[in-house]
């Protein structure tokens, strides 16, 4: 994109006129203050680089019906879709699976459960007896159960935890206060995992022999592998007939590739497993088989598609596998040795290429070469990557604003311990910047622990809105509002369900949002300057109640440390003067735009700083 010259000379003033247009670079973290381009940013949070401007616009998020997964960190969102045009909405925590009834509006329990027989009851007593042919063999501490109901799916049901279990007998974490006496029951037979422990989900359409489409899931931590066809009212066990489990499930060529496998107490972290074809279920028939795709201790991150291939991620390689029919099955060969993302959700698919975050930086994989990208803001916060967390690592796209958003934990996250991420960076991979520029990057909060998307099936009416119209800062006619449009959401380590990118407020809560551009020097770099004015390239907001805050930092020695030398609000309706009048001197500086609180949205075209020799070297 060409841009005008950023300064011109002010006639008879002898002094300087800076005007910067388009910044829309992104932050630089890679070099210093004083060398980042004039279009870029040293810092920003919870701003948008789109269409050559900055932008403030839906950073926040808003509850997605409401909807709390039973306190559980939310490891899994995702949409099974069959081949008659149906969507279904899938959750997962580290203890449950659960789908969203559209019509109620809830989510519904899909956890395999175990409900045969009776529980024989004792008043005020926490002990229950097997009857009616019931066997607890297969039931663990911490599975939950539901007394008076075989068949419970009802997330905000009456459920017990099971704090101790042997075949014949239970004992809950409370005591029955109903009468003694048999009498029906379910028990949920939850999965063991933490926040590294996410979920990998895969569909299969027209899978035989039973003629359906199926959705197949695995969490990796040795729990079991589970299909669903969308209509059962729980998922279906199938680590049985696979004789194994497994980290990574992927469809290719018509064929199920289990990766990462755990087969009668041995884990295989370099092996996949693949089905017959069309068959996701034999492993054992015709095609079906079994291949090392890495080398020495090398663990299998993810298994991606791309073109006629099948990309296999390592902790150190990215392998390349092709399916070539009998006698061999399989070519594979290892494409980039060393090199790995930080875990399986850290990788991009973007149908042609694949990018990802690594160890050292951000790149990019056409099955042919690698490349970097982002490596002007990736190689300095992976300085802070909390190396204990990598799987928590993530990447969500967004296309309607043209971003991949990438999620990584950090040393400086406040929970470290037991919370998700709560930063990420922005790819704006849409935006045109010159040739010779990286992809812009930008920083926003973003305290998840799963994304994933939502479709609606109308188009979304002012009646059906949970805030005031004027609170989404979209046009009428965006197809934001349009049925089928995908709403962007994201769970967090507390179980709740959120739709971001749709309102100016973090839940209602306050949002800070600001862009602090490059440092420069004000005159030549020899002299001190008296910044006259400035005029804020701001749109026009005329309902606003709000002033947008630019700051001034200065600073009279090259490498010293920038301190604020003047604020001022900008008036957003345009009633007042197009410039601020500062009547500051520095050598060097630097702008910042920026605003704090709920509903406060702007955008900035660029801007325009003047400045005069102080007289003073």
């Amino acid at each position: 994109m060409a841009t005008r010259k950023v300064t011109r000379q002010i006639e008879g003033t002898n002094g300087l006129r800076r005007e910067v247009f388009a910044p829309n670079l992104g932050v630089y973290f890679d070099r210093h203050p004083l060398g980042i381009p004039e279009r870029g940013l040293e810092d920003c949070l919870n701003i948008r680089l789109k269409e050559g401007q900055i932008r403030n616009e839906n950073m926040g998020w808003t509850p997605f019906n409401d909807l709390n997964l039973d306190d559980n960190p939310v490891l899994l969102i995702d949409q099974f879709f069959t081949r008659s045009g149906s969507q279904i909405l899938i959750f997962g925590t580290t203890e449950d699976l659960y789908y969203f009834h559209d019509v109620s509006a809830t989510a519904k329990y899909i956890t395999p459960r175990y409900e045969v027989g009776q529980a024989s009851m004792t008043q005020d007593s926490a002990n229950i007896i097997a009857a009616g042919g019931a066997d607890w063999t297969d039931i663990k501490v911490g599975d939950k159960i539901w007394i008076g109901d075989s068949g419970k799916i009802d997330q905000h049901a009456d459920w017990r935890t099971v704090t101790q279990a042997n075949p014949a007998v239970i004992v809950m974490d409370s005591v029955w206060t109903g009468a003694t006496g048999n009498q029906d029951y379910t028990i949920r037979k939850v999965f063991e995992g933490d926040l590294e422990d996410f979920w990998v989900t895969e569909t299969f359409p027209d899978a035989q022999p039973a003629d359906e489409d199926e959705w197949f899931a695995t969490n990796g931590c040795g729990n079991s592998i589970v299909k669903w066809d969308g209509t059962d009212d729980q998922v279906t066990v199938v680590s049985g007939t696979l004789g194994f489990t497994c980290g990574w499930v992927t469809r290719y060529k018509n064929m199920m590739l289990y990766g990462d496998l755990l087969e009668s107490g041995e884990r295989k972290p370099q092996a996949i497993r693949n089905s017959a074809i069309a068959k996701p279920e034999d492993v054992t028939n015709d095609e079906a088989g079994e291949f090392a795709a890495l080398d020495g201790v090398d663990r299998l991150l993810a298994i991606i598609p791309l073109a006629d291939l099948v990309v296999v991620y390592g902790e150190r390689s990215i392998n390349l596998v092709q399916y070539v029919g009998e006698p061999l099955n399989f070519l594979i060969r290892t494409a980039v040795p060393g090199i790995g993302p930080l875990g399986g959700r850290a990788v991009m698919d973007f149908g042609d290429f694949h990018e990802f975050v690594a160890s050292d930086t951000g790149y990019r994989f056409d099955g042919i070469s690698l490349t970097e990208h982002g490596g002007q803001c990736f190689r300095e916060v992976l300085r802070k990557i909390d190396a204990n967390r990598l799987d928590q690592a993530l990447a969500h796209i967004d296309e309607e604003n043209g971003e991949v958003i990438w999620s990584v934990p950090l040393t400086t996250d406040s929970d470290p311990d037991t919370g998700g991420p709560e930063t990420a960076f922005t790819e704006h991979y849409l935006e045109v910047v010159n040739e010779k520029d990286p992809i812009p990057m930008a920083i926003r909060d973003f305290p998840v622990t799963a994304t994933g998307f939502y479709q609606r099936s109308t188009t979304l009416r002012f009646s059906d809105m949970t805030d005031s119209f004027a609170s989404y800062d979209f046009r009428w006619d965006d197809r934001y509002f349009s049925a089928a449009f995908p709403q962007n959401l994201f769970g967090d380590v507390s179980g709740d369900i959120y739709e971001f990118g749709t309102v100016n407020s973090q839940n209602g809560s306050s949002i800070t949002s600001f862009a602090r551009f490059g440092r420069f020097p004000l005159i030549d770099g020899r002299r001190k300057a008296v910044i006259r004015r400035i005029e804020p390239g701001a749109a026009k907001r005329g309902s606003a109640s709000y002033t947008l805050t630019t700051r001034i930092h200065g600073c009279d020695f090259a490498d010293g440390e920038f301190a604020q030398i003047y604020e001022g609000g900008f008036d957003l309706t345009h009633a007042s003067r197009r410039h601020m009048s500062v009547r500051k001197a520095a050598l060097y500086g630097s702008v910042e735009f920026r605003t704090e609180g709920v509903d406060r949205p702007w955008e900035i075209v660029g801007y325009a700083l003047e400045s005069v020799p102080a007289g003073e070297r």
